[in-house]
């Protein structure tokens, strides 16, 4: 962890492993998690909601450290456009994320 978070890796072993699949193993494990408590107990609409803002209250975290590891390593190229694109790609993220915390809490405010 210390190696992608000082940006030691390659571009590609820290987008891949670090944000890709760790990403999606996150998300699986939750989907997974929902489903179980879903089918195990009767979950109503305010709970699965809950459980939404939980679930991103626990991914965040996960994202800023991919950005920091994924920023910090796009220097160990040599390819421009890839250094250029990495930053891009970390910038569109996280914009992405911000419109939808913020796009949530707007849904959150309205509807109970």
């Amino acid at each position: 962890m210390k190696e992608y978070w000082n940006g030691n890796n390659s571009i590609s072993k820290t987008f891949w492993y670090a944000w890709v699949i760790g990403s999606v193993a996150i998300a699986f494990a939750f989907g997974l998690i929902a489903f179980l408590a879903g089918y195990l107990f009767s979950v109503s609409s305010i709970q699965l909601a809950i459980a939404t803002f939980i679930f991103l209250l626990l991914i965040n975290p996960y994202y800023i450290f991919c950005w920091v590891a994924l920023w910090r390593s796009s220097k160990n190229t040599e390819n421009k456009a890839i250094h250029i694109l990495t930053k891009a790609l970390v910038i569109a993220h996280a914009g992405i994320v911000i419109y939808n915390i913020t796009s949530i809490q707007e849904i959150t405010s309205t509807s109970f």
